[in-house]
């Protein structure tokens, strides 16, 4: 039996933006995993402009050659600006 490790999911901290302010990338290694989250595109774009102010809960999954899948999450923070 071969056990291999789920892969570590390296993230920034918590974003803080302004609701006027323009799309931001958001940042996890290992590259090559999917966002997920309210106002986020699967390739990590988050739109403050269409989010307005508030709290966000965004996901990023990771899936390595081995089929092990990990999932980390970040919050963004919107002010109204």
């Amino acid at each position: 039996v071969q056990v291999n490790t789920a892969p570590v999911i390296s993230m920034g901290s918590n974003s803080t933006l302004c609701d006027n302010g323009s799309a931001t990338l958001l940042n996890a290694l290992p590259l090559g995993g999917s966002w997920n989250g309210p106002f986020t595109s699967t390739a990590g774009v988050f739109v403050p402009a269409h989010s307005g102010a508030g709290s966000f809960q965004i996901f990023y999954s990771i899936t390595d050659a081995n089929n092990c899948t990990s999932i980390d999450s970040t919050t963004v923070n919107v002010n109204a600006c």
